[in-house]
């Protein structure tokens, strides 16, 4: 892979998928792999929405542009919690 693989988007992010990892002596299964690429979405969402007061307080200080991620992340992750829970996918 020279270093660069395509990995997935999910709703916190890109996450790399195991078959673009070298593992080459290292003994490491797949369903560890799997459980540790998993996360609550509504716990992210949760926290996210924790930080709207805290990131209030600094908007002037602030790049809009962190306001406005934090809100996209929010969307995405409450799209999440509407779902059954999954992967990160």
């Amino acid at each position: 892979m020279h270093g660069h693989a395509l990995g997935r988007e999910t709703a916190i992010g890109w996450m790399p998928r195991y078959d673009d990892i070298d593992w080459t002596g290292l003994d490491y299964p797949r369903e560890k792999f799997d459980r540790l690429q998993t996360f609550d979405g509504a716990a992210w969402h949760a926290e996210v929405m924790a930080l709207e007061e805290w990131l209030t307080t600094l908007r002037d200080h602030l790049p809009p542009e962190i306001i406005y991620e934090r809100e996209l992340l929010a969307c995405r992750l409450l799209g999440l919690t509407r779902a059954a829970p999954t992967s990160a996918e």
